[in-house]
């Protein structure tokens, strides 16, 4: 019998594996998961593999575990009320032909209604290769993607033997029902008068058009088209659908058994063009004879001919007999002759003399419809692509049915370059990743990715819905409802939010909810036990007091007191009689908790005790020590029964079982750093094993009621899950980087939960994971702090945390009990109607307000644009987004409306250390640390230029205000500069003696400005390059400099922690601002000279007032300090990065962090503001690209306004002031004396100062007063 190895983690069988293999490790090339090598008959595993596929798919579904049945036989014909495979309910059979049976059914995981075609097993089996063609044609419609004029496709999988074809379910009938009438009913096409049949009639043949065009561009050709395979919306539109699936037999009869039907080689008789009733080659020009078959029949009321080849004869018999029929009697208008003409066309037996094309007839129809109706056609034409993340998303659904986890992870990260943060996207593949066995991916994650698509969605309702429910299947009833009633209800969501309003009332009483938070003054508690039944806790806080707790009433009853120092361990034996406690004064303290009296005191260790475990009958103690001991006792008479000696540095963790038979043990922090599990013996105090799998210190175990299954945290955050019977890990879990303090396993060995501690870059928090399912439930909140101790009561109905925030919470978990499973979620396409209307209402608002901008009423054009964003699938519009970025050039931003990513970019081979942005925003300069320097296009994302000037890292760059200078400096020491125009070096710039750190070019591109490690600032004239100054005074490196609007000075900051500001054109020190305690990394001015911002090594974010040196404010929100930080071109907001690996933006109005960045694996280095574009950048060589998008303000244009002032002083200071430092002519040193230098505007400056007056949010300020306004000043400096 053949032999195979199967992947425990997906089912793939991997062949001739040589037997020596056996029990090693190998990476599945399928999954690329390691799994241990089994061998097993290929038999066996062809069902073991598709049970496991079968699992998968029912999981990542949607279907609750109940419902499973892999092994489930699905019979070849279903019956009303089958449910199949745990995910279909088959409501009714929608009918049977020749060809085989259609079905309606119900998908439980998607919560939608399908049609499911199911070909005829004896057809499949008589026909060679019929089951593969038919395979093959449906994943090639299911590939076409979302248009309203077709009918989708989702998936073909194999049920029961037999390929079955899921598609959309369309509730209207097809088009034969609408013209011949259906099982009694009239005909819906002639409702009404002949009039409005026959614009009913023109309509459809539109949009029948609009459906062959789609698919006629992606290359399908359908072969078979006939009003049966045409489906009818209840309101109308025509869906095409079918799409090659007639080629997939030879010989079979249609739906209407009539044997004039009979299919034949991929066609209908009765409606084949003459190339294929010849056997001869096909083309689009095929389904366009068909297509004018169908409108003829709407004509005729019926198909009065036999054949396809005798369209001609029928349309000219038609003709004859409609001239003769009494016009009362008539069911639709007489054909007009210009449709008499365009079939003639169609129906010519040359396919090159048909029409062009299908848009070709659509356009020409429209032309016709609004001759013959009086009124232009309603509907616009159905645009290409916009639907490109709709469609990526259904079709990644449908491949999860399939059990293509990998494939349909892949389309959505496309959908998602296409789209960033589309709802449906974002929720079904967080979602996936969520539940995916084995992975990391938190809840929490998914709650965020949700959340800031909400703020960036101006009211899209699917953002909030779908975070309800995240929240469902999470358990949190609570954070379910507020998502919910934040919705308005309409009639797009009504039913959809009353429906998880129900479920959500349904659920609430058994879902994880805060019970309480109980206050224990300014106590950080470390350790926590619970009663037996529940009543009482124990708590042992940093004051080395134990408090005994009612859970009932959340108060204290009694505190015990006698350790000195922190209490960090405490036990309660099952009876409630005795608790123990151990802490940092090396004493174990036995207490009798109806009295409050201490027993006695265990003193054997010589070193703090860190943690304790006791026995089911409360008779045995166990507890460790940093003394690298673990000691067994006996507490009724407080005798030391054994010593386990064998560890290498403190032990922070015990666990011991009920009958006191087994311990474990773990530890390592200090000297030695022994990371190893021990298991010992307790009868005769010997090891049993050692077990190695931690890299960092362990903090925590749990074991299971049958002491057979093990659970250790570390302080890296890694959880592990092992057979202690074996001595073998079997799970490993990374889902939180921060310690492991607390651990406690349910008695079944299902589940953990951890108490995480916080650190600089993460919150603690309570995380609950499922081992079986290897994957994370839920996590609780743990407000920011460390969370020290966790404890399940015994039923796992309710979890006890204490932590770093002074509190006790106590939830309700109902672990195991809880299984609510969220339903992925597919993409609506608007109906025809709806996507013409709303297309339509999208540009006409575009256009009136591109129109009101244009005529200078900038508010008016902001309100036409915000009513653009409100239709439905158009909020990030490429029209409307550049809209919006021309309306922020003339009116005041009021706030921040939220943002999304654009995309990221992964070409450095080195850490992003330097970002800079043009002042035009058409491209970005960003440097690594192998010094390289790559030339971005910030609207295409491609790489124009590729530079290379420095051997150390790139440490700064800097561009001319007319974006043809590049400035850099480097780790080497040098500075470049670069002409971008034709992409060469100019010079170097030598002098400083260690790294560059910062530099600048002024205004005047002639000069620049650097600061280096070697603690000098130097100004340079970049057209010789000759140092003009050498700026001292600062005690120390340089590390950070920013330069004053008017550029009459700079500031400066390094590792000594002061800011030094230097007038440039004296060498001696002007200011010194003192705040940071360590380096100070980063510095910003803005544009109005009002403020300056710093960041330093002490975490400080400080906000000066430039002018003295004020301190404002500190702003507080990164947990590591800021490398890197930029302001906005009005000096409202600030961007900065920081070791914790985000961004954030700060509104400095309010001092507050509007939005936080998140995605980059390591530090960020760089970041910079272009306008409505952040870019960030760091050590995981990332470049990324953040949208922002801004809440404007209306107000009532003036030609002029006081706050423009500054920004024009500071213009004209900088403007007039550098070109006097040419001193080196007789020349130059009379301007200096006698202002001459300073001349009038020529148009190039006006138009500079008008893009900085954009830039600021003042571009409504009249041209005319703005000049007036400079030369005013320029008159009065001229004769000052």
């Amino acid at each position: 019998m053949d032999k195979v190895a199967l992947c425990s983690h997906c089912g793939q069988a991997i062949r001739n594996v040589p037997a020596k293999f056996a029990g090693r490790t190998l990476s599945c090339p399928q999954c690329q998961k390691p799994f241990t090598i089994q061998f097993t008959d290929l038999a066996a595993q062809s069902t073991t593999a598709k049970q496991i596929a079968q699992t998968a798919s029912n999981l990542l579904a949607g279907a609750s575990e109940d419902d499973q049945d892999a092994g489930e036989e699905v019979p070849v014909e279903w019956q009303e009320g089958d449910r199949i495979l745990g995910t279909y309910d088959v409501k009714r059979l929608l009918g049977v032909g020749g060809m085989g049976s259609v079905y309606l059914v119900r998908h439980l995981g998607w919560n939608r209604d399908l049609a499911v075609k199911s070909p005829k097993a004896d057809i499949l089996a008589s026909t060679p290769g019929a089951a593969e063609n038919f395979t093959m044609e449906a994943e090639n419609w299911v590939k076409m993607g979302l248009h309203p004029n077709i009918c989708s496709c989702y998936y073909v999988r194999e049920l029961g033997g037999i390929p079955r074809l899921f598609a959309e379910f369309v509730d209207g009938g097809d088009l034969l029902d609408w013209i011949k009438g259906k099982k009694g009913e009239a005909p819906r096409l002639y409702l009404g008068s002949p009039q409005e049949a026959l614009k009913r009639a023109l309509d459809i043949a539109i949009q029948f058009a609009w459906g062959l065009e789609y698919a006629h561009k992606l290359g399908m050709t359908h072969q078979d088209i006939k009003p049966a395979n045409v489906m009818m919306t209840p309101s109308g539109t025509p869906k095409v659908t079918d799409f090659g699936l007639s080629r997939m037999v030879a010989a079979s009869s249609d739906s209407a058994g009539d044997s004039s039907e009979v299919e034949s080689a991929g066609m209908s008789p009765r409606w084949c063009s003459p190339e294929q009733a010849a056997h001869a080659k096909v083309s689009p020009k095929t389904d366009m004879w068909s297509w004018a078959l169908s409108v003829l029949c709407m004509f005729t009321t019926r198909p009065s001919w036999r054949r396809g080849t005798q369209a001609m004869n029928a349309l000219d018999k038609y003709l004859a007999m409609d001239g003769k029929s009494d016009p009362t009697l008539r069911k639709i208008s007489s054909m007009p002759a210009t449709v008499v003409e365009m079939l003639r066309r169609c129906f010519h037996d040359d396919p090159a003399q048909r029409p062009v094309d299908m848009a070709t007839l659509a356009e020409e129809l429209s032309q016709i419809y609004a001759a013959e109706i009086g009124t232009p056609y309603p509907h616009s034409k159905p645009k290409m692509g916009r639907g490109v993340a709709d469609s990526l998303n259904n079709q990644a659904v449908s491949l999860l049915d399939l059990g293509r986890l990998r494939d349909a992870a892949k389309l959505w990260r496309q959908a998602l370059k296409s789209h960033p943060s589309h709802p449906e996207v974002t929720f079904n593949q967080g979602l996936m990743r969520w539940r995916e066995p084995g992975s990391n991916f938190l809840d929490t994650q998914l709650v965020q990715a949700l959340l800031a698509g909400r703020a960036s969605s101006h009211g899209d309702w699917r953002y909030s819905y779908l975070l309800a429910l995240t929240h469902l299947e999470r358990g949190d009833c609570e954070a379910a409802y507020r998502a919910l009633k934040s919705i308005t209800p309409d009639g797009d969501n009504g039913a959809s939010v009353a429906e998880a309003r129900g479920v959500t009332k349904h659920l609430y009483p058994k879902s994880r909810r805060l019970l309480g938070r109980f206050k224990s003054e300014a106590v950080e508690n470390h350790a926590v036990a619970l009663s037996e039944d529940g009543r009482f806790a124990i708590t042992g806080g940093d004051d080395g007091v134990v408090r005994q707790w009612d859970i009932s009433q959340g108060r204290v009853l009694q505190e015990l007191t006698g350790h000195r120092g922190v209490v960090h361990g405490v036990v309660i034996s099952a009876d409630g009689e005795v608790a123990c406690s151990a802490g940092a004064d090396q004493q174990i303290r036995v207490w009798q908790l109806s009295s409050g009296r201490c027993l006695r005191i265990l003193n054997d260790h010589i070193k703090a005790v860190t943690a304790l475990a006791i026995s089911g009958d409360g008779r045995t103690l166990l507890s460790a020590s940093v003394d690298t001991t673990v000691k067994l006792w006996q507490l009724e008479s407080g005798r030391c029964l054994q010593t386990m000696v064998g560890h290498q540095s403190a032990i922070l963790a015990v666990a011991m079982d009920d009958e006191a038979t087994l311990a474990v043990s773990a530890g390592g922090v200090g000297q030695g750093r022994d990371h190893m599990i021990r298991v010992w013996d307790l009868a005769t105090g010997k090891q049993i094993r050692a077990m190695e799998g931690h890299k960092a210190a362990i903090h925590a175990l749990a074991l299971d009621g049958t002491a057979t299954r093990l659970v250790s945290g570390d302080a890296a955050g890694t959880v592990l899950n092992w057979d202690l019977t074996r001595g073998e890990q079997l799970v490993a879990i990374q889902g939180v980087a921060t310690p492991v303090y607390g651990l406690v396993l349910s008695r079944d060995g299902r589940y953990a939960v951890a108490a995480n501690g916080a650190t600089e870059r993460a919150s603690g928090a309570v995380v609950i994971w499922d081992l079986q399912q290897r994957r994370c439930l839920t996590t609780l909140s743990g407000k920011g702090v460390a969370i020290r101790g966790v404890v399940l009561d015994r039923q796992c109905d309710a979890l006890l945390a204490c932590g770093d925030d002074h509190e006790l919470a106590l939830w309700q978990v109902r672990l195991g009990r809880y299984r609510w499973r969220a339903p992925l979620r597919l993409s609506d396409i608007l109906g025809s109607d709806q996507a013409q209307q709303a297309a339509a209402s999208y540009e006409g608002y575009v256009a009136a307000g591109e129109a009101l901008l244009k005529e200078g009423e900038p508010v008016a054009a902001y309100d036409r644009l915000q009513q653009a964003r409100a239709v439905k699938g158009y909020n990030r519009g490429d029209a409307a987004m550049a809209l919006l970025e021309r309306i922020t050039q003339r009116l005041p931003i009021q706030g921040f409306a939220g943002s999304w990513e654009m995309g990221s970019m992964l070409r450095h081979e080195e850490a992003v250390t330097a970002v800079t942005v043009a002042s035009s925003s058409d491209f970005i300069l960003s440097g690594d640390g192998a010094g390289h320097i790559w030339l971005t296009s910030l609207k295409r994302r491609v790489e124009a230029q590729s530079l290379q000037p420095h051997k150390g890292s790139v440490e700064s760059l800097s561009l001319s205000h007319d974006d043809r200078l590049l400035l850099s400096g480097g780790g080497d020491g040098v500075l470049h500069i670069y002409d971008l125009k034709s992409g060469e070096r100019i010079r170097a710039l030598l002098g400083h003696t260690s790294r560059v750190t910062a530099v600048k070019v002024l205004r005047h591109h002639r000069y620049g400005l650097s600061v280096s490690a070697d603690g000098d600032g130097r100004l340079w004239d970049l057209a010789t390059g000759e140092c003009l100054e050498i700026y001292q005074g600062h005690d120390g490196p340089l590390l950070t400099m920013a330069l004053a609007a008017d550029e009459r000075c700079f500031y400066a900051g390094g590792e000594t922690g002061e800011i030094v500001c230097w007038d440039l054109f004296k060498p001696k020190p002007r200011h010194r601002f003192y705040a940071h305690e360590g380096q100070v990394y980063a510095l910003a001015s803005c544009a109005d000279e009002r403020l300056l911002l710093s960041s330093g090594t002490d975490q400080k974010l400080v906000v000066w007032r430039a002018e003295d040196g004020v301190i404002l404010a500190e702003l507080e929100g990164h947990r590591d300090f800021v490398r890197s930080l930029c302001l906005s071109s009005d000096g409202r907001f600030a961007l900065t990065g920081s070791n914790d690996q985000s961004a954030r933006l700060w509104d400095l109005a309010t001092k507050q962090s509007i939005r936080t960045f998140e995605g980059h694996d390591n530090h960020l280095l760089a970041v910079a503001l272009a306008g409505d574009v952040a870019i960030t950048a760091g050590r995981d060589k990332k470049l990324k690209l953040w949208r922002l998008d801004w809440q404007l303000t209306r107000i009532a244009l003036q030609p002029w306004h006081a706050r423009a002032e500054r920004y024009l002083e500071n213009w004209l200071r900088r403007r007039n002031r550098l070109p006097l430092l040419d001193l080196g002519s007789f020349k130059g040193l009379l301007r200096r004396l006698f202002g001459r230098g300073i001349t009038a505007l020529d148009t190039q400056e006006l138009a500079e100062l008008r893009d900085l007056m954009s830039r600021v949010g003042m571009g409504w300020v009249d041209t005319t007063r703005l000049r007036e306004e400079a030369e005013k000043r320029l008159t009065k400096w001229r004769y000052r």
